[in-house]
């Protein structure tokens, strides 16, 4: 996450957007679904 953003959008703080960017990435592994 911080390494693809590392900066953090207007509006949200580091650790809101680092749980965010974990849970979708662990949906992602859990369906094993390409992130389009």
């Amino acid at each position: 996450a911080f390494l693809k953003h590392p900066r953090t959008p207007p509006g949200a703080t580091s650790m809101d957007y680092q749980s965010a960017d974990s849970e979708h990435l662990m949906k992602r592994m859990r369906t094993g679904q390409p992130d389009e």
